[in-house]
């Protein structure tokens, strides 16, 4: 089955540029079902008197067939490109009367006969069909889809988009080995890849509301045991001059001459983290991670 838009990933969703270009240039008529549904879609809208398409066939206005006069001005190349796209694609009840007709006595037909006004009002006004009145008219067609089915942005830091699991102060151990999507922070929701990149944001966000406390913290040092650090280096917030040459690496600056410890594994990053959440005096069911589910 043919589809408008081929997923890379099954999380992926299609923003309104690369749906309208779908839309624009994909072989519409080629899924018959999602043809008719697009064609009719865009007739009847929110119309209370519908198009039946128990009545109706797609039509295409440059024909699959192109006869001497229609070849006059379109190519080959333009015609494979273009026949079965949205531009030239309408919807009649007279398909077996406009068959391979010149453009002219479609327009007649259309203009006598055909109920589908919201489809056919930039044929009928034409006196010729070229690939220039296609791309026109699929640009239109597809404008009217994507302003009916226009979505805003969801803007909730409460709602995840994917299946996360939620990682509290009290469990920072079960972050070893898991993916990382987000923080949450006093009721907002910050998005971060990496752990190390966490005891960062959170103490330059902490710092905004707070600004002096952060000078009284230098100094602050591990509580209890540091698994696999130097022992001559166990400050987790302090100045430059108090980082060991060869481990400058593991520190990351917050702003003027203070620093944080960031490097290493995530294990120590969390606690590092744990160390700053209690500094800052904020209550621990007011911070927690979000790392992608495992997968079975």
């Amino acid at each position: 089955m043919k589809y408008l838009f081929v997923q890379q990933n099954q999380n992926e969703v299609p923003d309104d540029n690369q749906l309208k270009n779908a839309l624009i240039h994909s072989k519409l008529y080629l899924n018959k079902g999602l043809c008719d549904l697009i064609m009719l879609d865009i007739e009847n809208g929110n119309s209370k008197e519908k198009l039946n398409s128990e009545d109706l066939t797609i039509e295409h206005i440059m024909p699959q067939t192109m006869s001497k006069s229609w070849r006059k001005n379109i190519s080959d190349e333009e015609h494979d490109e273009f026949v079965h796209t949205l531009g030239n694609l309408s919807i009649t009840g007279y398909n077996s009367e406009m068959s391979n007709k010149s453009f002219a006595e479609k327009k007649h037909i259309l203009e006598e006969n055909s109920k589908a006004i919201i489809l056919n009002k930039d044929v009928v006004d034409k006196d010729e069909w070229t690939i220039a009145d296609i791309k026109a008219r699929a640009e239109r067609l597809a404008d009217i889809l994507l302003n009916r089915y226009e979505l805003n942005p969801i803007e909730d830091s409460r709602i995840e988009f994917e299946a996360v699991d939620k990682i509290g102060l009290d469990n920072l151990d079960a972050t070893t080995g898991r993916k990382l999507v987000s923080f949450t922070l006093e009721g907002s929701k910050y998005p971060v890849k990496y752990f190390k990149d966490v005891p960062l944001q959170v103490i330059q966000i902490l710092d905004q509301d707070n600004p002096d406390l952060l000078k009284s913290l230098v100094g602050l040092t591990w509580k209890g045991t540091l698994n696999n650090a130097n022992q001559n280096n166990s400050f987790i917030i302090c100045q430059e001059k108090d980082i060991d040459d060869k481990l400058k690496w593991s520190y990351s600056k917050v702003r003027d001459d203070i620093y944080v410890m960031t490097g290493g594994s995530a294990h120590r990053n969390m606690h590092v983290l744990k160390q700053i959440i209690e500094a800052y005096k904020i209550p621990k069911d007011e911070f927690y991670l979000s790392v992608k589910v495992k997968e079975n």
